[in-house]
């Protein structure tokens, strides 16, 4: 089984039906969000001091590269951001937490996982 948080969704493993599932766990308070709310804060006021260079760099009227290199940086911490949140989401939502995932299911998430963040880069 997989379970999906995206308007519960269940997807049968034995054939290609999707079913309409209410799952009380989806409702779950976001606990990694809470767990490592001050490392995001953290990398969310990094972002913010990228996107004041690149505000002061405008105004400033500098080189267009100098620009252009401002924005990937504060890209790249945004999608390095991202990436985190839908990691932990996939871990702690996508997956029944009221028992052990099965090696299947484990391996299913950490491929996602590894999709996302090739995307992301």
């Amino acid at each position: 089984m997989v379970y999906v948080d995206w308007g519960a969704m269940f997807v049968s493993p034995n054939s290609a039906s999707l079913y309409k599932v209410d799952f009380s766990f989806s409702k779950v308070l976001m606990g990694h969000t809470i767990r490592d709310k001050q490392k995001m804060l953290n990398r969310v006021k990094r972002i913010l001091g990228q996107m004041e260079g690149v505000r002061r760099s405008l105004e400033e009227d500098a080189d267009c590269s100098d620009i252009m290199q401002r924005i990937v940086t504060a890209r790249g911490s945004i999608d390095s951001l991202m990436a985190k949140v839908m990691e932990d989401h996939i871990r702690d939502h996508m997956i029944d937490p009221d028992r052990r995932p099965s090696s299947i299911e484990s391996r299913a998430a950490q491929e996602l996982i590894g999709v996302i963040k090739t995307y992301m880069r």
